[in-house]
């Protein structure tokens, strides 16, 4: 267990005001003076969901060579340096320089160091818990690429978290994390396809998404998949059906006796002209 001290204290407060300010506007600011008693436990990274293992990797041994690159404008290397200061590691446990590393790897354009702020208020981790403020760096993150973040700000429109409950654009997020390779994203995509839920029911599509799920091996993905594809293969006879229908029955211009005709009647007349 970690304690507060007072100069931790003021710097914290000064650096939530520092992470706020690029918040104004997206409503839900920071409280400028958060009561820091609650925060006798600072974040424990092999607590909080939703992270890979390569996110908690920090090597105490590197913390010398994070610095050097951070300070020579690596933005993973601030990255680096901030979850040092977040987990103790390799320097002493020290909230408001991971605050201020974050801020600085963000602002550089780390969409990893966004995603880190996001789980960080989603979860309440040093921070009183805010689901406007980790919607709004998810948001952030997502905007760069973040399959995770993609996948998280999804969860929160599903749930109305911080945000106006909006199943449709839950699937939108849903969708564009199963893209960039999410395999929870295809799971939760699928879902919604399967259900009707924000988007259009499409069992073919759901299947599909299921199977991709199922490929990395997420929870129930090929048992839904199994569950859907009598209905699936059904549906697909169906389509393929109508198509071929739909083909057979359009008239061809070149088989068209009539066209024939008109067109020689045609020929006809404009040599009469020439006479």
């Amino acid at each position: 267990m970690i304690k507060t001290n007072n100069k931790l204290r003021v710097g914290y407060r000064t650096l939530l005001l520092l992470v706020a300010l690029p918040l104004c506007g997206t409503g839900a600011l920071i409280a400028q003076h958060p009561d820091l008693s609650q925060y006798s436990n600072f974040i424990d990274y092999s607590k909080v969901e939703n992270l890979e293992p390569a996110d908690q990797v920090v090597n105490a041994a590197d913390y010398e060579r994070y610095i050097r690159e951070a300070n020579q404008g690596d933005s993973e290397a601030m990255r680096m340096v901030a979850l040092c200061y977040q987990t103790g590691t390799g320097t002493e446990c020290d909230f408001n320089e991971a605050w201020r590393w974050f801020g600085k790897a963000s602002e550089a354009g780390n969409c990893e160091a966004q995603y880190d702020i996001g789980c960080l208020f989603r979860d309440g981790y040093g921070v009183h818990q805010n689901y406007e403020q980790s919607a709004y760096w998810f948001r952030k993150a997502a905007s760069n690429g973040h399959a995770k973040a993609m996948l998280n700000i999804g969860r929160q429109f599903e749930q109305g978290q911080g945000v106006l409950q909006d199943d449709r654009i839950a699937a939108e997020y849903y969708w564009r994390s199963a893209e960039h390779g999410s395999p929870e994203g295809a799971y939760r995509y699928a879902s919604m396809l399967r259900d009707g839920k924000g988007v259009e029911r499409n069992v073919v599509k759901a299947a599909k998404y299921f199977d991709i799920a199922a490929e990395a091996g997420y929870a129930d993905s090929a048992e839904q998949a199994a569950g859907l594809r009598p209905e699936a293969a059904v549906v697909k006879a169906r389509q393929e059906k109508s198509a071929g229908t739909r083909k057979t029955s359009t008239p061809k211009s070149k088989n068209d006796k009539t066209g024939k005709v008109n067109t020689k009647k045609g020929t006809k007349k404009k040599k009469s002209s020439r006479k």
